[in-house]
């Protein structure tokens, strides 16, 4: 690979400033606050927790860990765990 001037000018702004996609809107649905349980999920999942950690912490399967992550998600139009934690933290709804 070959580094040139233009090359290094394109991706300079994104690496001088690589939290900028933390200060914009979230967008997507937002139909209401997550209950209690799927905060405390959340939490747990922004805390870096396995869902077998989660799943022995809240006391159910991880099977259902599985299963309540995947329906947020659709939830919250959320793409991955990351970015449903991310929309969950940005809304106020958890510390990380």
């Amino acid at each position: 690979m070959t580094i040139t001037a233009s090359s290094v000018a394109t991706t300079a702004p994104a690496l001088e400033r690589p939290h900028a996609a933390w200060s914009r809107p979230v967008s997507g649905p937002t139909p209401g606050r997550p209950d209690a349980a799927a905060c405390r999920m959340l939490e747990l999942l922004g805390a870096g927790l396995k869902d077998d950690a989660i799943a022995r912490t809240l006391g159910v399967s991880s099977r259902t860990v599985r299963r309540r992550v995947a329906e947020l998600e659709d939830r919250f139009g959320a793409a991955n765990r990351i970015q449903l934690v991310a929309r969950a933290a940005v809304h106020g709804w958890i510390r990380v």
